[in-house]
């Protein structure tokens, strides 16, 4: 939604309805035109609001009329705010013509007032590169139920005084050449509650001839005088598709009003929940039953349809799915599919990207009033899909990295290095970011097999865990955000997920203008705890630090210089008016993916770069909060009392829009705290489960039943706040007693951590006097990757710990690479499965006395760009994301239910980009979001361990690959089953007496100095 002021861009694109000449009107002056709005189709067209409104009519009425049989009305019914804006296209009148309009209003509420959009054509906007616009008021309705006639007044006069007010705001020369008068716009917002509006006999003029008008702006779309010439269609250079959606670079406007998508991937879940949660957007087939694509469009949501992309799929066919699709007037974006480049032959790869290039540039040739933008997912040649003028209109890119490896940071990182891949071949492009807001189902499959889960046993992504990734891709310049869910999405199970959907909704909702315009560079800042409190010594006499202090004692002593935060950081995004930011602040804390960390800080600071009259305030959907600022060496320091994760946080020195915020927040704070509350009432109902399940096996933490008691007091003090309607208190409420749930949850894992960690390393040095450093990750356990799941991971860990020393024979006798060449390989059934790029070169080959010990031989893969010319360094791509070489073991047998062990050393000779491939090691039981990837250079021979559960008969295989300039060995690859356990199923219970609790009986884990190792 866009801002109401007039002093923040408000766009329109509407036509004239019929005009006809006023016969008394001087021939000199022109042409003078009025609209009696007798034609059945309505001229006005709504823009934004920072009310919640309801409209429940808009047409043209015989009820009231000032001239004529008919006038248009107006029915809404709103909530507290001061705008709701409807516009209408007119004839471009140049200011040097002295224009005047005036029409009739009739309304129930006093309030109602008229304006002129002005366009200063030789006044650019730095931001947008368009030209600027002011916006001239005019008259209001000072008595209700009475026609009263609106003038716009002296319109040369009001221009003249509001360019030099912006001359002065602005500090550029603001030119009047060429002005002329575009729109009018009516704020028919009189006050909450009912209202009726009456519109009738609107006169204009002077109106010019044709040549004139066509010369005002050439580039614009010729204004309509007559209602057939209505469907005129717009210039192809637009791009405009059906129900109003237009995109200028990265701009995404709906009916001219600023609009980041909010795109809901989930077959089966209900469209009006969703609309209702704050989407705007459904993703589904382009063969979907007919009912789910009418049911998302009576929710009022755009459609995201799929075309038919098999691999056998032609350009031709896709194009006669969209053209035959009985919906295009709902369609925002056609989606060509969600794994473009993902082909390992680059040959296939290439046929692909044609294809789709065919597709795009037939789409772009659909006339005006047809869908035409196109969107998909990337998973490689990104610069190619990205190409100007051959390129996808919305880029996809997954950022679907819960319960993975990489890290919340480098999930950030991952997605700011797409942008920077297209830089060059299209700066301005559009990205969309796809995050997971349910598990996958490979998550319960990996963890439980074919059986049902319990109750409490079935893995969830935490709400905390969405906004994460949401913040992560607003931060690195994304304006548009997917989520992949499933049909329970919409169930009352999944309400922590989906209330936290909402909030982030409304969080985008509230600044989308500022969002959908936001332009580069987007600076990360870093974020500062609190200072030390300095100590103070008192001497005998009572004096602080007295005379009698040494120069040493901790009084007199330096103070510390006080570092960054290690993960908070601050995405600052420029607004238009000088200085001005909007903060995307974020947690980034290690291991979050897996289970977020208390992740609170009082007297979180912010040094940063603004104009010295800025202020700035922290915006939730249930309040703003004025920080605290403080003038300091660098720029201006903001401190926020209490952070709890994330926060959004607007740098202004127009402080007129904490008002308009403030209205707006107050219109949807009442719901986004019952959100919060009913949002934290699951949180802990769950977590009780899950502890109480663990606690029944022996395996609990200290002050359990004090946090969890704590956790229950901040619900009811936030229940008894909301029900005084202090609903800033009930926010805060609530979102400490989140912050103590997820302390709690923190606490659990860190400990069932740590117990897999220990009993690894003590069955590595059972194995051998002097092993490898083995690196333990939480992805080698699939159930610890997941708080839901937690006390499965004990009961994995009782079986290995219970098959210590009796693990079985390696299955893999080629992986000691000490058998011969790589003819051997292949003999054996090792398959290369490279991901081949015509840009990269590799090589595969056995080394003698590479490997581990002195005289075995290791594994080494070689990969580096074709193009080494150091003049040409900027033309190869910087980050490998797929394997450019890769070799996968021959089918291991498997038995369902059998739990194995995968071993390989490792060595990695170069240090990678966070955030990209890395070296790789991917068994088919845990797939890819299990796999192992490395980044950091490890010149020592490290071991990698992995816990993998069958849950079916068949086959496993095990890869390893480097995608990554640079070299990697590996060595003595190994997979083995933990005796016992092939024959039945880990999930029919733990054994009698836990091993691992009897053996290790480790001491309690301080979770806030103890992390995982990634």
């Amino acid at each position: 939604m866009a801002s109401t002021l007039p002093g923040i861009a408000l766009v329109f694109s509407l036509l004239l309805p019929a005009l006809v000449q006023d016969e008394g009107a001087p021939a000199e002056r022109g042409q003078v035109l009025k609209e009696g709005f007798e034609f059945p189709k309505t001229s006005w067209r709504r823009e934004e609001t920072d009310a919640t409104v309801t409209i429940e009519s808009h047409d043209r009425s015989t009820r009231a009329a000032h001239e004529g049989r008919t006038s248009e009305r107006f029915v809404f019914d709103s909530g507290p705010g001061s705008a709701l804006y409807f516009s209408m296209m007119v004839p471009r009148i140049p200011i040097e013509s002295d224009p005047s309009a005036s029409l009739y209003v009739r309304s129930n509420r006093v309030g109602v007032q008229v304006f002129g959009r002005v366009v200063l054509p030789a006044d650019l906007d730095p931001d947008t590169g368009l030209p600027s616009f002011l916006l001239v008021p005019g008259e209001s309705v000072t008595v209700s139920d009475r026609w009263q006639k609106l003038e716009l007044g002296d319109v040369r006069a009001e221009l003249d005084r509001q360019a030099r007010v912006r001359r002065i705001g602005t500090k550029r020369e603001v030119s009047l050449d060429g002005a002329y008068l575009e729109k009018l716009v009516l704020n028919l917002y009189g006050g909450a509650g009912a209202t009726e509006v009456f519109v009738d006999e609107l006169t204009l003029g002077p109106i010019p001839g044709d040549d004139a008008q066509a010369e005002a702006n050439p580039a614009l779309p010729e204004p309509l005088a007559a209602p057939e010439r209505a469907q005129v269609a717009a210039p192809p250079s637009e791009n405009a598709p059906a129900r109003g959606i237009r995109l200028q670079g990265n701009q995404l406007m709906k009916d001219n009003v600023d609009i980041v998508p909010s795109i809901m991937d989930a077959p089966g879940a209900d469209p009006l929940t969703l609309r209702e949660h704050g989407f705007n957007m459904i993703k589904l087939p382009a063969d979907a039953p007919n009912q789910a694509a009418e049911e998302a469009i009576k929710a009022n949501l755009l459609l995201v349809p799929t075309l038919p992309n098999g691999p056998t799929m032609t350009a031709e066919r896709m194009l006669a799915a969209a053209q035959s699709y009985p919906y295009r007037d709902h369609v925002a974006f056609w989606n060509l599919g969600d794994g473009l480049g993902a082909a390992r032959d680059l040959d296939t790869r290439k046929e692909r990207l044609e294809r789709d290039r065919q597709v795009i540039a037939k789409l772009n040739e659909e006339p005006a009033g047809v869908p035409r933008l196109s969107t998909g997912t990337v998973i490689d040649f990104l610069p190619r899909y990205a190409l100007a003028g051959r390129n996808l209109d919305m880029i996809g890119i997954e950022a679907t990295d819960w319960a993975t490896i990489r890290d919340p940071f480098d999930t950030y990182r991952f997605l700011a290095q797409r942008r920077e891949m297209t830089a060059l071949k299209n700066p301005r492009a559009l990205f969309l970011a796809w995050v997971n807001a349910s598990a996958p189902p490979s998550a319960v499959l990996n963890v439980w097999g074919r059986d049902r889960p319990p109750t409490w046993g079935t893995p969830q992504v935490q709400p905390e865990q969405i906004s994460q990734q949401v913040y992560a891709a607003l931060s690195a310049g994304y304006r548009a955000i997917g989520f992949r869910a499933d049909a329970d999405i919409t169930s009352p199970g999944a309400r922590p997920r989906l209330m936290e959907m909402a909030i982030l909704n409304a969080e985008i909702d509230l600044v989308e203008s500022i969002l959908a315009r936001g332009s580069d560079p987007i600076v990360l800042w870093p974020a500062y705890p609190p200072d030390p409190e300095r100590l103070i010594i008192y001497n005998t006499n009572g004096g602080a630090a007295g005379a009698n202090q040494s120069r040493s004692s901790p009084a007199t002593r330096a103070q510390k210089e006080v570092t960054p935060h290690p993960s908070i950081r601050a995405a600052a995004i420029p607004l238009a008016e000088k200085g001005g930011r909007l903060l995307f602040v974020t947690d980034f804390a290690p291991s979050s993916q897996y289970q977020p960390p208390q992740m609170a800080v009082n007297g979180l600071k912010f040094l940063i770069q603004a104009s010295e009259n800025a202020q700035a305030f922290s915006i939730t959907p249930a309040g703003i909060e004025v920080l605290q600022r403080e003038r300091t060496t660098g720029g201006l320091q903001f401190t926020m009392k209490v952070f709890s994760g994330r926060a959004l946080i607007l740098v202004t020195t127009d402080l007129s829009m904490k008002a308009r915020l403030e209205a707006k927040v107050a219109s949807i704070a009442p719901r986004a705290t019952e959100f919060a509350i009913l949002q934290l009432r699951a949180q802990i109902d769950e977590a009780v489960a899950v502890h109480n399940a663990m606690a029944d096996e022996g395996h609990t933490i200290q002050d359990a039943n004090d946090l969890i008691a704590k956790a229950n007091t901040l619900y009811q003090s936030a229940v008894d706040a909301r029900e005084r309607m202090e609903y800033a208190l009930a926010w805060d409420e609530a979102k400490h007693g989140a912050r103590t749930i997820r302390h709690f949850q923190w606490r659990h894992y860190i400990k069932a951590f740590d117990q897999m960690y220990r009993l690894t390393l003590r069955i590595a040095k059972a194995e051998e006097a002097a092993p490898p450093l083995p690196m333990v990750f939480t992805v080698a356990s699939p159930p610890l990757t997941a708080f839901q799941t937690i006390p499965q991971h004990y009961r994995w860990l009782g079986w290995i710990a219970g098959g210590e020393g009796t693990f079985g024979p390696n299955l893999i006798p080629s992986g000691s690479f000490d058998l011969g060449g790589g003819k051997l390989l292949r003999d054996e059934g090792w398959t290369d499965v490279s991901h081949t790029d015509e840009d990269v070169e590799t090589r595969l080959e056995i080394l003698e006395k590479a490997g581990y010990g002195p005289n075995n031989s290791a594994l080494h893969m070689t990969v580096l760009p074709k193009n080494r010319d150091p003049d040409q360094l900027a033309d190869v791509i910087p980050y490998l994301d797929h394997e450019a070489i890769a070799v996968r073991t021959p089918p291991i047998p498997v038995h369902r239910g059998g739990l194995f062990r995968i071993r390989v050393l490792v060595r990695l000779n170069r240090q990678l980009p966070r955030a990209t491939g890395g070296l790789i090691v991917r068994d088919s039981l845990g797939g890819k979001p299990y796999e192992v990837r490395l980044t950091d250079m490890s010149p020592k021979w490290r071991e990698v361990v992995l816990y993998r559960f069958a849950p079916d008969d068949g086959e496993m295989t095990v890869t390893l690959g480097l995608a990554g300039y640079g070299d990697c060995y590996f060595d003595r690859l190994r997979v083995d089953t933990i005796t016992g356990t092939s024959d039945t199923q880990p999930d029919t219970g733990p054994p009698s007496v836990d091993p691992i609790a009897r053996r290790l009986a480790p001491p309690e884990v301080n979770p806030e100095t103890t992390g995982p190792r990634r």
